[in-house]
């Protein structure tokens, strides 16, 4: 299970639990914030819809603001380990865009990602809106099923609509599921190395016809998943240089499969 990920996070552990540690209270300050302005501050004036509105939309965006630059840094983190096998680094850094680790240190370099918070924030949102819209598209057929039968007076067909709907939900989403793993290397790339979209793309063609090998691996994370979320284990930060060492393999024959066409190309044309 995770030979690759447990061989490289090997020497390591410690950092990895830092940064999974500083991830969650990342997300827990945010919540905290928000419980403690509405005992203490707010007060009455959170039976208005605005202000409801309001301090749910800032504790969304201040949990953004915190954790966007965190998992930037630790996914970078993450790349560099699944690269640390490679015999020639200088090139592979070249072909990657993995910074090499600064002097500071390792965790120097995870909080250095906090420099440029608004542009991992950014990054982060269009990730966010990407995922909604698509679980959106995909439960909206079955939830027009369960429309269609909630209307119907007979008991008979409002059961085969509402059984119909639940079914292609639960399709829908696993389709997206399934989909969203052929974006899993857009997580190992850095906010400002190319455009969104621009790396969205590439990561789509480059993982095709290799959906199966990004999700073999998660069962061993569905069935063990309350000690890979545990932040004192070396588990999570195991599964995500997996993730990376199969995501850079995929980037590297396509890099490959390029190169060999263009050359082939110019052979063609000289002659």
């Amino acid at each position: 299970m995770l030979k690759i990920g447990r061989a490289c996070v090997r020497g390591h552990r410690m950092e990895m639990t830092v940064m999974r540690l500083w991830i969650v209270l990342c997300w827990l300050i945010p919540v905290a914030l928000e419980l403690t302005l509405r005992r203490w501050v707010l007060g009455n004036l959170l039976v208005h819809s605005s202000v409801q509105a309001a301090l749910l939309s800032g504790s969304f965006l201040f949990n953004r603001l915190l954790v966007a630059p965190a998992y930037c840094g630790y996914y970078q983190r993450c790349h560099q380990l699944a690269l640390q096998g490679r015999v020639n680094k200088a090139v592979t850094r070249e072909l990657t865009a993995v910074p090499p680790v600064s002097s500071g240190g390792v965790l120097s370099a995870f909080f250095r990602e906090y420099r440029h918070p608004i542009r991992a924030m950014k990054w982060q949102l269009r990730w966010d809106a990407l995922r909604l819209i698509g679980y959106g598209l995909a439960l909206f057929p079955g939830l027009f099923l369960l429309a269609v039968g909630a209307k119907d007076e007979q008991a008979v067909w409002q059961a085969a609509f509402g059984g119909a709907g639940v079914l292609l939900m639960i399709a829908g989403l696993l389709f997206m599921w399934c989909w969203r793993r052929r974006l899993i290397p857009v997580l190992y790339r850095r906010p400002q190395e190319k455009p969104f979209w621009s790396v969205m793309g590439e990561a789509y063609r480059s993982t095709r016809r290799k959906t199966g090998t990004f999700i073999r691996p998660y069962g061993w994370y569905f069935l063990l998943l309350p000690l890979f979320w545990c932040p004192v284990l070396p588990l999570h930060a195991a599964f995500r240089i997996e993730q990376a060492a199969v995501s850079q393999r995929c980037r590297t024959s396509a890099l490959r499969d390029t190169r060999a066409r263009l050359f082939h190309t110019r052979v063609l044309n000289e002659t």
